[in-house]
């Protein structure tokens, strides 16, 4: 970040980002459509994203859907791909940051935006997600909400039994929910 100007660094004091009269655009990359009522998580991160974003001269600017039968089978051929690298050839974007986007896709962007500043979260990426405490704190909103019977609806197919283990530890402190786990392909 500094080498590409982003940033400052003074010695005991920190970093900073750089203030100036330039627009850093970051590209936010999502796998899943944010239309998909199952993408609440995403919705989320956005939102948090924005929220932090209070330095004069950032913009996030999201691209949702990089995951999608088209994309999948030819990158080219996603109209969100398209609307991205025509957006950068206009402006080009400070960094990318993609959130549940796959593998194969990630390739094929970095390999579009090569030295671009990129940073991947999600399963197996640059930044892991804290699934363990997705769980937890889900579950312990809805007990103590006062459910007694609860359904977790699993669709993390890669992921690691840490988020059912978070479930399970906030139930362990309201004792009597009955828990069903089912895992969706």
């Amino acid at each position: 970040l500094k080498e590409s100007g982003l940033v400052t660094r003074s010695p005991r004091r920190g970093t900073f980002v750089r203030r100036g009269k330039k627009t850093f655009r970051v590209a936010v990359l999502f796998g899943p459509s944010l239309t998909d009522e199952n993408t609440y998580f995403y919705r989320a991160l956005l939102k948090a994203l924005r929220a932090e974003a209070t330095i004069p001269g950032w913009q996030w600017v999201p691209y949702d859907w990089m995951n999608s039968v088209q994309t999948v089978t030819k990158l080219d051929a996603s109209p969100t791909y398209r609307h991205f690298l025509a957006d950068h050839d206009q402006q080009p974007y400070a960094g990318i940051i993609g959130i549940g986007v796959g593998d194969l896709q990630w390739e094929r962007i970095q390999a579009q935006v090569p030295g671009m500043p990129s940073v991947r979260v999600g399963l197996q990426g640059d930044v892991e997600l804290d699934y363990r405490h997705f769980g937890r704190t889900g579950a312990g909103y809805l007990a103590a909400r006062g459910a007694r019977n609860m359904v977790y609806l699993r669709t993390l197919s890669a992921a690691p039994v840490s988020d059912v283990e978070g479930v399970r530890q906030a139930l362990a402190l309201h004792p009597g929910i009955s828990l069903r786990i089912v895992q969706l392909p």
